[in-house]
């Protein structure tokens, strides 16, 4: 499995935002100094991550079964990036922040 580094979790944060590609608009503005927009926001995005260390309440296939249709990404992060930001990640969207913050707790929630 490919791992993911840090800039890219953040790059597609706006995209899944405004449902739209910042690579392509990047590309438009030098290639034919071109800028379109504005972007509404669509969606909030969320990210979380977990530690393989520690035991979690929600396996993956529970977070994907329940969580599957708003979950746009997921995967293992950069070993060098892991002590500071866990050693797994999920990247999600829905439209309102509490269902962000509902999806976040459900992935990071841990047995007691």
């Amino acid at each position: 499995m490919n791992t993911i580094a840090p800039g890219a979790w953040m790059t597609d944060a706006i995209n899944f935002t405004h449902d739209m590609d910042v690579y392509q608009q990047w590309a438009s503005m030098v290639a034919h100094n071109q800028v379109a927009g504005p972007f509404p926001g669509k969606y909030y995005t969320g990210y979380a991550s977990r530690k393989f260390r520690l035991q979690y309440q929600h396996n993956h296939d529970a977070i994907l079964k329940t969580w599957g249709s708003k979950i746009v990404r997921h995967g293992p992060i950069d070993k060098v990036f892991r002590r500071a930001m866990g050693d797994f990640a999920y990247q999600f969207r829905a439209e309102t922040l509490e269902e962000v913050r509902e999806i976040a707790t459900f992935i990071q929630v841990e047995n007691l």
